[in-house]
């Protein structure tokens, strides 16, 4: 019997290998596409399944449950909340999208921002939050003030909890967007975005920057909000602003405050004297915006004072130039020890108050001019005032200026220029036995002849 048997086998195998194996072949895809159709249908009904018991937990309505895209929309702390559950472009895909409206950070846009990004990379626009692990991961734009008062310490709190759930913020709106596999996450999205609500949309913008200057942890994005505060045209929120500088634990910004305050030139004036280089600047910043700032001569006094203690070159310079703007009293020996400073700016900031000032001071000019390696800012500053304020004592150190082996075209041309007009206005008289008789601008070189007196 099982010979018997075997010998079937073979016609069996034939007949299987044959029509009856290409019928049984296209049953077995029948059957798996069914299959996979009726698996489909299953994930995409438990999907749904999970789309409403979020819903219904978080109160959102469904305009109609049945369709197959359908929204359904609430509000968290009195703000609008969509839900977009449909099919995407009729491909079959799902699309699950989650939108929180509100008044606050019109204008502003915040992305993820990838790790591995190039500071050569970063737009010019972006806004820094000072938050080190926040600005790691995000970029924001746009509108200043609405991004300062919309990022307070819990904003970004909320932000980066969301932002591996692929949040982002645009023009007012937080989204977030998945496909079915994000019905899941939808209840964590939700809560998230309530929680959202608050953090991001509670209060005014002059009350966000208020709180955000009393309480955020990061002291330099409560100076951002502090001196957007007091650029401010609200008068309140300016006085209220300058009470919680005042009050800050950090130095820099009661120096800030202190600026907009009355009778705090003598703050500021200590803080320039033994304040750190950041402070020191920033009490400089801020005498210049003091409008009480007392018996002008005393404090240009301490400054110069302090400015020479400190021998911080942008100090110096910032010093100098405060002097020049508000037009404070200064003596040639207060000036004479920041001649030949190794930092350059400080001559030329030397020599724009040498502009404006009766001081006679073109000796210390002719010292800065003739030392090596100026920028070329700094030598058209010098130049510059001395074409106006100079004697036949400039022209040999200008005619150095004209050396192309050592000085930029701009240079050598200003140079030129400024040893025509000492000439004009010299006449023919010789000083020093120089006398300039003639000037030729030749590729900026310039010829100049000398003679005995």
């Amino acid at each position: 019997m099982i010979d018997d048997l075997l010998l079937c086998g073979a016609p069996l195998a034939l007949l299987f290998s044959s029509g009856w194996g290409v019928a049984i072949e296209i049953a077995v895809l029948v059957f798996s596409i069914i299959g996979i159709s009726l698996a489909s249908r299953g994930r995409r009904h438990d999907a749904r399944a999970l789309v409403d018991s979020a819903c219904e937990a978080f109160g959102l309505q469904f305009e109609s449950r049945e369709a197959n895209d359908r929204e359904a929309r609430g509000q968290f702390e009195g703000h609008d909340v969509r839900l977009v559950d449909g099919d995407l472009d009729q491909t079959g895909r799902r699309l699950l999208q989650v939108t929180l409206s509100g008044k606050m950070g019109k204008g502003v846009t915040i992305d993820r921002r990838s790790l591995t990004d190039s500071p050569g990379a970063e737009p010019k626009n972006r806004i820094l939050t000072g938050d080190a692990d926040f600005d790691r991961h995000f970029t924001v734009r746009g509108d200043r003030g609405q991004a300062l008062a919309l990022l307070s310490r819990p904003a970004r709190v909320i932000l980066l909890k969301g932002e591996g759930l692929g949040f982002l913020f645009t023009n007012g709106e937080l989204c977030w967007s998945g496909g079915q596999a994000g019905a899941k996450q939808l209840h964590e999205v939700l809560e998230i975005t309530r929680e959202a609500a608050s953090a991001l949309f509670s209060g005014t913008k002059h009350e966000r920057l208020l709180e955000s200057l009393s309480h955020d942890p990061i002291p330099s994005f409560r100076m951002q909000c502090l001196r957007f505060l007091l650029g401010s045209d609200r008068d309140a929120a300016i006085a209220e602003a300058i009470r919680i500088g005042l009050a800050d634990t950090d130095r820099r910004l009661q120096i800030v405050a202190a600026g907009h305050s009355q009778d705090k030139a003598g703050e500021l004036l200590k803080a320039l004297e033994d304040g750190t280089t950041e402070e020191q600047s920033l009490a400089v910043e801020m005498l210049g915006v003091q409008e009480h700032l007392g018996d002008s001569s005393k404090v240009a006094k301490r400054m110069l004072r302090a400015a020479r203690a400190s021998d911080y070159g942008p100090v110096i310079a910032a010093v100098l130039d405060m002097v020049r703007e508000k037009g404070l009293p200064v003596s040639r020996s207060e000036l004479e020890p920041f001649v030949g400073h190794r930092e350059t700016d400080v001559a030329r900031a030397l020599a724009e108050l040498a502009g404006v000032s009766d001081l006679q001071l073109e000796d210390l000019l002719i010292r800065d001019l003739g030392r090596a390696g100026l920028p070329a800012r700094t030598c058209r500053a010098i130049i510059s005032v001395l074409a106006t304020k100079g004697s036949v004592a400039s022209v040999p150190v200008l005619r150095q200026c004209t050396d192309p082996a050592r000085y930029s075209e701009r240079v050598r041309s200003a140079a030129a220029s400024a040893i025509v007009q000492i000439q004009a206005q010299l006449g023919d008289l010789e000083r020093g036995g120089l006398s300039v008789s003639s000037a030729t601008h030749d590729s900026g070189g310039l010829t100049v002849s000398d003679s005995a007196s």
